[in-house]
């Protein structure tokens, strides 16, 4: 067995450490009623206009920004990254168990929901930054600004933000248009648009410093792959 393989059950733990985390730190966001992360803005403003779950409707708009992905990389699109899609599933299913758990909370103090705001993203952060980690997968949203990025020779932090405001641009319309005010996109969607970065990268700096890089086999691993490494 090779070095890399003899790693592979840690991270594959390590993403769903991950992913568990991420819908956590959703759902908890979504509690807070003061709006969610870019990455899932659309499907919770998705969510409250119709009947679909939070996780229904992010396993909708996943396979819609998948397909965007394909069509942006055309020939330069890779099988493997349809792997994706039994990330977004697991992803999109642990939302909706979550959601089921935490039914009966209720976030009503202004105060308290800034609090759960700040705690969801703190464990998205944390979340986002095991997946980061274990360099298997990524989310469609992260995949589709690698693609661009790739295809439009741009740096990828600037297409990140541009991809970020557009999803929250299209999540406000669908507010507007629904209820005639922003219902699901408010200032914590601002707020973990702006922190979220930062946060993130004080997790992964923290995971590289203690060791856990080299735990799960990243000692030699090199940042920004091309679209689609293994």
């Amino acid at each position: 067995m090779s070095a890399e393989r003899s790693f592979l059950p840690k991270r594959l733990v390590t993403t769903a450490a991950g992913l568990v985390l991420m819908a956590f730190g959703v759902v908890i966001s979504s509690k807070a009623v003061l709006g969610t992360s870019p990455m899932t803005a659309i499907p919770f403003v998705l969510s409250l206009t119709t009947t679909l779950s939070l996780g229904t409707a992010n396993l909708l708009f996943s396979v819609m920004l998948m397909t965007a992905g394909a069509l942006i990389m055309g020939r330069f699109y890779r099988p493997v990254c349809l792997l994706q899609i039994l990330t977004v599933i697991l992803f999109s299913a642990l939302c909706d168990v979550f959601a089921f758990l935490l039914s009966d909370l209720v976030i009503t103090d202004y105060v308290f929901q800034w609090g759960a705001i700040i705690v969801s993203c703190i464990i998205l952060a944390f979340g986002v930054s095991l997946l980061i980690a274990s360099d298997l997968t990524m989310m469609p949203p992260e995949y589709l600004v690698l693609f661009i990025s790739f295809r439009t020779k741009a740096e990828f932090g600037r297409v990140k933000v541009m991809v970020d405001l557009t999803l929250i641009s299209v999540a406000a319309v669908i507010s507007l248009l629904s209820f005639g005010s922003f219902v699901g996109v408010r200032e914590g969607t601002l707020f973990a648009a702006l922190a979220l970065g930062f946060t993130i990268r004080f997790f992964t700096a923290q995971l590289k410093r203690t060791g856990f890089y080299d735990s799960i086999g990243r000692r030699s691993a090199e940042p920004g792959r091309s679209p689609g490494a293994s």
